[in-house]
């Protein structure tokens, strides 16, 4: 399956939503999440929803290192706490995301393996 990410934006939840599909290199969804996030004035006042369902591939360490960099020169001076939510069905990624949490500082990232629960936990307060 070729790879592929769709982005929504709920402003009255203040929440992105990235959705991503398919098998290919780990730098190929790279590109396509900064791409996602230069179309995004101020992203880190959004808290956000990566969805991995239907996504077969593995984000390699070194690219989640070139995300987060990129992330802290979007951020650099901004005070902001956001949460992150990993929606998945797959084991590892709960371990591999608390791996790599250190890197996004100010952001809670917690893994889910259902929407609603991910949604509720956003939404909360807190």
């Amino acid at each position: 399956m070729q790879a592929y990410l769709k982005v929504t934006i709920d402003e009255s939840m203040r929440l992105i939503t990235l959705r991503l599909k398919g098998a290919e290199a780990s730098a190929v969804y790279t590109e396509l999440l900064l791409s996602a996030y230069d179309g995004i004035d101020k992203p880190w006042l959004y808290n956000r929803l990566l969805d991995y369902r239907q996504f077969s591939g593995l984000l390699d360490y070194s690219d989640v290192e070139r995300l987060a960099q990129n992330w802290a020169e979007r951020v650099a001076g901004q005070v902001y706490t956001a949460k992150v939510a990993i929606l998945t069905f797959d084991a590892l990624t709960p371990v591999r995301a608390a791996g790599f949490a250190h890197l996004f500082p100010n952001n809670t990232v917690r893994s889910f393996d259902e929407l609603h629960t991910a949604l509720n936990w956003l939404n909360a307060p807190v």
